[in-house]
C-alpha cells in the first residue's frame, strides 16, 4: 500500500520538473500546499501534466485558459523586493481559484513549467477503458494514462474515498 501523499508528491514534481531552478522548491511547496487542502476538500480529482504549454487536441472539450497561469513567474515576483506583496496577493487569490477548479468535474490541465492551462477538461474513453469497472474518473484516469508520452507527461487520480492513481512517462 502506498504512503497517503507519495502519488501526490510525484504529480506535483512532474508538475514542476522544468520549472525554473530558482522558483521551484518555492513552487514546489506552494502546489503541495494549495492542491493538498484542495484535493482534501474535493468529492476527487483529475489532474494531468502536459508536456507542452497547450493543452493537447484530445482534451479539447474544456476550459482553456488565456492567459495562462504562469506560477513560477508570480513565485518569483513574491520572493523578490519589488511588487512582493501584489504578487504574494496575486498567489492567494489564484490558490482559491486553483481550488474551485480541482473540485469541478472534469479534468485540470498544468504544463511541466507548472503553468495553469485549463480546467473542466474532458477526454473520450477509450475502447480499452470502456471494459474497465468503475465510474467516470475511473474510465478517463485510464484513457488518460493511455496518452502519458503522447501529450502527457503525467496523470493523477483522487476519488471520493481517498484513492490515489498516477501514471508517469
Amino acid at each position: 500500500m502506498w504512503p497517503p501523499r507519495a502519488n501526490f508528491d510525484e504529480f506535483v514534481d512532474a508538475m514542476c520538473g522544468r520549472a525554473p531552478a530558482d522558483v521551484r522548491d518555492p513552487l514546489v511547496s506552494y502546489f503541495a500546499n494549495v492542491l493538498g487542502r484542495g484535493l482534501h476538500e474535493s468529492h476527487g480529482a483529475l489532474m494531468v501534466v502536459a508536456r507542452t504549454d497547450k493543452i493537447p487536441s484530445f482534451l479539447n472539450d474544456g476550459i482553456a485558459l488565456d492567459p495562462m497561469i504562469r506560477f513560477s513567474d508570480l513565485v518569483r515576483q513574491a520572493r523578490g523586493e519589488i511588487d512582493a506583496q501584489e504578487a504574494e496577493q496575486k498567489l492567494l487569490a489564484n490558490a482559491a481559484l486553483l481550488k474551485g477548479m480541482i473540485r469541478s468535474d472534469g479534468i485540470t490541465v498544468f504544463s511541466e513549467l507548472g503553468n495553469l492551462l485549463g480546467y473542466n477538461c474532458f477526454i473520450k474513453s477509450s475502447r480499452a477503458a470502456e471494459n474497465v469497472s468503475g465510474g467516470a474518473r475511473t474510465r478517463a484516469y485510464n484513457s488518460l494514462v493511455e496518452k502519458v508520452g503522447r501529450g502527457l507527461t503525467a496523470v493523477f487520480s483522487r476519488s471520493q474515498d481517498g484513492m490515489t492513481k498516477f501514471a508517469k512517462g
